[in-house]
């Protein structure tokens, strides 16, 4: 069975439209979802699409500007997980009487560097010179120990914070922010059996600046002894050694020296105003000095520098000095230092 619905039309102006919504001809709900969108309703109709249009366009403007901008600040940023790992200890070893802490890069980026605590020093270096910076750390802390002895000073002191450096601004040692840097021994392309030698070489000197510093700092001396103070430096960075005294390399050259017509004095070895202006056989004075306290060493022992240098610090004359120092005259005193050089000098 076939059912057919038919449709009557009817065309409205606007007037008769709204006559025959309010007569009731027309339902007013039907009206306006049957009816064609007048102009305002078309424009309403149409807004939504330019507002999509727009936020898509903007969108897309701001991806644009932000990309770019979003990786470039990622390259620069570290991350958060390498720091972490860079500085994450992760090996403790206890071999040869140290502490050994060694920091594991996960990215090879840079030369790993590693620790040794000894009881007076901590080195931080690079992998390739462990064997040489092992063999310093031995050798140095004995050394240390004795130097603090030597000029007086007790026993008890901070660890010295040592860098041996891939590469470095001197052949030699300076402090930078309390610590003490040395160039490697690779650096210097030393000779692989002597890479030990070397770098011990340099810190011995560092270790006698900073001692004397120390002390003279304690209690300073009149600038006087400076010609003295020198040679004190210089025979403990070159004619000592961990394990006792050995006579000074050129010894006999410096006594011929000594001995020379008119010989140096205790009088050549003192600082004066003069010096002040232009320093005259400075270098001759100094060795002189270093002579003479090898000299005091070899015939009254090492026990006496300490003794020296607090008679330096108490005494201005050595017609004062030597008395209180040696229980003998000046006098007396130059001659034996003379004659006991002379005997070095024809031996």
């Amino acid at each position: 069975m076939n059912a057919s619905t038919s449709f009557d039309w009817q065309v409205f102006e606007e007037k008769d439209w709204e006559d025959a919504v309010a007569s009731g001809v027309l339902a007013g709900g039907i009206a306006y979802k049957s009816t064609a969108p007048t102009g305002d309703s078309s424009r309403s109709a149409n807004v939504p699409w330019f507002v999509v249009a727009g936020i898509a366009l903007a969108v897309l403007f701001l991806y644009m500007a932000y990309a770019p901008w979003s990786a470039q600040r990622a390259d620069a940023m570290p991350l958060a997980d390498d720091n972490a790992l860079s500085t994450t200890l992760v090996q403790v070893e206890t071999k040869d009487g140290y502490l050994r802490v060694s920091q594991r890069d996960p990215a090879p980026r840079a030369a790993q560097r590693l620790r040794i605590l000894s009881a007076y020093f901590q080195f931080e270096y690079n992998f390739g010179d462990q064997e040489a910076v092992t063999v310093a750390a031995a050798q140095l802390d004995p050394f240390y120990h004795a130097l603090r002895q030597f000029v007086g000073l007790g026993p008890s002191a901070p660890r010295i914070h040592v860098e041996v450096l891939e590469h470095a601004m001197t052949t030699g040692w300076q402090q930078s922010g309390g610590s003490v840097l040395t160039p490697s021994p690779a650096f210097l392309q030393t000779l692989p059996e002597a890479t030990a030698a070397t770098l011990i070489q340099n810190l011995r000197g560092a270790l006698v600046h900073l001692v004397l510093t120390e002390r003279l700092a304690e209690a300073p001396i009149d600038p006087k002894w400076g010609f003295l103070v020198e040679g004190l430096r210089h025979w403990l960075q070159t004619c000592y050694e961990s394990l006792g005294e050995r006579p000074c390399a050129g010894r006999q050259a410096a006594a011929t020296m000594l001995n020379a017509t008119p010989p140096l004095s205790l009088a050549d070895l003192t600082f004066t105003d003069a010096d002040w202006v232009a320093t005259t056989w400075g270098v001759e004075r100094v060795h002189g000095a270093k002579w003479l306290v090898a000299y005091i060493v070899d015939a009254y022992g090492v026990e006496k520098l300490p003794v020296l240098l607090e008679g330096m610090r108490q005494y201005d004359h050595w017609q004062t000095l030597i008395p209180a120092v040696f229980d003998l005259s000046l006098e007396q005193f130059e001659r034996d230092w003379h004659q006991a050089d002379g005997a070095s000098s024809s031996g």
